[in-house]
């Protein structure tokens, strides 16, 4: 389910809450309810006490491919960071880039 706010081809500018220019910018589109569980507030359907896996959510179901993460080791490329994440615990070796598309 994507953002109807959301234009595409807009290069990550949404209507309503600017244009994102880091993972950390997904934090706008996440509320907290009580006792500090986070929902996303795009589909409400996902609730979590932590703000990493709320963004992960957020990228990889509403978001996924506006940033690209790519592995400096291998050069392997990500549409989304936990993608890479998985990549990297599985190869160990490898580190992140990450560049906005």
């Amino acid at each position: 389910v994507m953002d109807p706010n959301m234009s595409q081809g807009s290069g990550g500018v949404d209507g309503n809450k600017g244009p994102l220019q880091s993972w950390e910018d997904f934090d706008a589109y996440s509320g907290e309810l009580e006792g500090g569980i986070l929902y996303c507030t795009i589909c409400n359907n996902f609730k979590h006490k932590g703000k990493n896996q709320m963004r992960n959510h957020i990228e990889a179901v509403h978001f996924k491919g506006l940033f690209v993460y790519s592995c400096k080791d291998c050069n392997e490329t990500f549409n989304c960071r936990k993608s890479l994440e998985n990549h990297k615990y599985r190869k160990q070796k490898c580190t992140a880039e990450v560049y906005f598309c």
